[in-house]
């Protein structure tokens, strides 16, 4: 392809990233993925004990449509052009689910 000038289609990213703050409910956030997953989303959260800006940049690394960012009281959801939004953690899988 690179001889004759095509480039390589590029990695799609992912539907939403989940981003945790200390305190966020990982348990809930796990089940709301796998929801997510099952529903045919492409979700993914850390897994590293990155810190909330790292995981920021992770989500972004993957080409993130939207990201969560979960707190302990809260949930917010990020995408690009809009403003953010706070949504309930039970809310979330029919918020995302096109």
């Amino acid at each position: 392809m690179e001889e004759e000038g095509v480039q390589p289609p590029a990695a799609p990213g992912i539907d939403v990233f989940f981003a945790l703050e200390d305190g966020a409910q990982r348990s809930e956030v796990a089940r709301i993925v796998a929801d997510l997953r099952r529903a045919g989303v492409s979700a993914e959260s850390d897994h590293a004990g990155r810190s909330l800006k790292g995981q920021l940049t992770q989500a972004g690394r993957l080409g993130a449509a939207r990201t969560v960012v979960v707190t302990a009281e809260k949930a917010i959801l990020r995408a690009p052009g809009a403003a953010d939004e706070q949504v309930l953690l039970g809310e979330l899988v029919g918020r995302l689910v096109p």
